[in-house]
């Protein structure tokens, strides 16, 4: 009897420690995964913020592309406003002072 009792202790020692060695392997696997998570973040907010330069890089230059662009049209469109008005101020002025008097 004091055999099976021995064997009984035995046993639930060794689940203990079973189970003592299972817990410590589960909390280790968590500090891993926590880890390989982190440098999964890390990794991809690091590419993330390298695509978000570049774009950022590309709109600027197109940005001043378009502003370029513009601000050209406009003064071709000031330079053909002024033309016409040194080509045309008499003729519209007699023109205005005609119709307003009759």
């Amino acid at each position: 009897m004091k055999d099976m009792i021995k064997q009984i202790v035995e046993a639930d020692a060794e689940a203990k420690a079973f189970d003592e060695e299972n817990q410590k392997s589960k909390e280790a696997l968590a500090k891993e995964i926590d880890a390989q998570a982190k440098v999964i973040y890390d990794s991809y907010m690091s590419k993330a913020d390298e695509t978000i330069e570049r774009q950022s890089a590309y709109i600027d230059k197109d940005i001043r592309h378009q502003w370029q662009d513009t601000r050209q049209k406009h003064k071709s469109v000031l330079i053909k406003l002024k033309s016409d008005f040194e080509a045309n101020a008499d003729k519209w002025s007699d023109e205005i002072a005609k119709r307003t008097i009759g």
